[in-house]
């Protein structure tokens, strides 16, 4: 891409000697950012640093994004950027990310001192990633755990509204929980793999913490102690640590019961000593997104959390895998509680189980079934596994009939090659596809898995 880019600057002066108007640029420039994957990689740091010396009317646009996003790796290049920053407050107001990241090689924690050196140099910084020493090759972890001193300092960036935690470990628990309740801006919290030295004596504050997404990913320990700090937590989403307890009886109880708007749990064994932490510390009846991997004996849980949500459900998803499925002996969920659901998103292995199970549903007010293939492989075989024609006489019938059902492909196709699928789809279903239900879409780029349930097709 930086090639094309270098070759690009040379071709907007033609033979007549016009040149394109700066919004042309911009928008150009915008385009070289917005397709560049989060953090940015060095080929586009490369592309937009070629254009800032093109002339003055680039410059402007591409040390704005080459601003934007700031990784320090080593000691030495958070000196030399906070030497920069503090000779231009302008280049400070344009920072919106800031991601430290340990060198593998010298092994320095920066999660240690960099609150110290940058404090009240970013007041517009709007994200910060911590990623601290994870183990490789099998040695031992080096620990990343925070000085208390460089703790307070985080408090002083008030503009944040992101924190995201990887690898780190802190003194206790309390300290994290004391950050998020100093952190009056912050609304989204991701925790992947955090480590406490303490335990003991967890503190919840009187006020709880403006934090109303939580991401948990890969953790184990004391998640319902987190929760209970929790108090403004409208979204939690936990991806794999396959157990999230080990003692629930241990867990803190919060002051009040968390009002989750959304649920989305990924990789988690869906335990009945689960369901009872969940139903002792979350009020279900404003639940309205549920997101949920089940396997053969966890769908009567699954069941059970969704009976709880009740008629305040309006979106599910159910990866279901059901294994051996012949020693399955039933029953499916109906899910007759959740009587104003809008949208259903199904993801079922074996595939050939997927009208089975979709014949015991009974939600006539449904708008929306969403079916998932995963691979082209698994579309290409998946006709007769999915047996459209019976599928058809299910969605079609007066007990569960949705205004759409559509595909949703998790592989990249041409446009037009997707017109096709859904044209043959629809002789496929011909009672679907004559009222016009069926579609074929590919998965939404750029979202988060828990952000694409609930996405609605017109």
């Amino acid at each position: 891409m930086l090639s094309q880019w270098v070759s690009l600057r040379w071709t907007f002066r033609n033979k007549k000697k016009t040149v394109l108007p700066t919004e042309v640029c911009e928008q150009i420039i915008d385009l070289i950012y917005c397709d560049s994957p989060v953090p940015m990689d060095q080929e586009t740091a490369r592309a937009l640093k070629s254009c800032q010396l093109v002339c003055k009317a680039w410059s402007y646009r591409s040390r704005h994004y080459l601003l934007h996003t700031i990784i320090v790796r080593d000691e030495a290049e958070l000196q030399a950027i906070s030497r920069a920053l503090s000779r231009s407050r302008d280049r400070a107001a344009r920072v919106r990310q800031l991601i430290l990241a340990v060198n593998r090689q010298s092994g320095v924690p920066l999660v240690r001192v960099f609150s110290l050196t940058l404090v009240r140099r970013l007041p517009n910084v709007k994200h910060l990633c911590l990623r601290g020493m994870a183990s490789r090759d099998g040695l031992p972890r080096l620990s990343s755990q925070i000085h208390l001193k460089a703790l307070t300092m985080l408090s002083y960036f008030t503009s944040l509204s992101s924190l995201t935690l990887q690898d780190v470990t802190f003194p206790s628990i309390t300290i994290l929980i004391r950050i998020c309740a100093a952190l009056h801006a912050l609304k989204t919290l991701e925790c992947q793999e955090i480590h406490f030295v303490d335990w003991c004596n967890v503190y919840i504050p009187t006020r709880p913490a403006s934090v109303s997404t939580l991401v948990i990913r890969r953790q184990q320990k004391r998640i319902g102690h987190l929760l209970a700090a929790l108090g403004n937590l409208t979204t939690l989403v936990c991806d794999g640590g396959h157990e999230l307890e080990h003692d629930y009886a241990d867990v803190v109880r919060p002051p009040a019961p968390l009002r989750l708007h959304s649920l989305l749990l990924r990789g988690i064994l869906l335990s009945p000593a689960l369901v009872n932490m969940m139903t002792a510390m979350i009020e279900f009846d404003h639940l309205r997104t549920l997101m949920l991997d089940a396997h053969m004996r966890e769908l009567t849980v699954v069941q059970t959390l969704c009976d709880a949500a009740g008629r305040s459900l309006r979106h599910l998803a159910v990866n279901v895998d059901l294994g051996t499925w012949q020693e399955y002996e039933g029953p499916f969920p109906a899910f007759e509680a959740n009587e104003m659901l809008q949208t259903l998103r199904i993801a079922c292995r074996p595939r050939e189980l997927l009208v089975t199970m979709i014949s015991h549903l009974c939600i006539p007010s449904l708008e929306q079934l969403t079916i998932c293939i995963s691979s082209q492989h698994a579309m290409d075989l998946g006709f007769d596994e999915l047996d459209l024609p019976s599928l058809d006489e299910v969605v079609s019938c007066a007990k569960f009939a949705p205004k759409r059902v559509v595909f949703e492909l998790g592989y990249s196709i041409a446009e037009t090659e997707l017109q096709e699928l859904e044209t043959e789809l629809c002789a496929y279903m011909p009672n679907a596809g004559g009222r016009g239900a069926v579609r074929v879409r590919q998965a939404a780029i750029g979202l988060a898995w828990w952000e694409r349930v609930g996405q609605l097709v017109e």
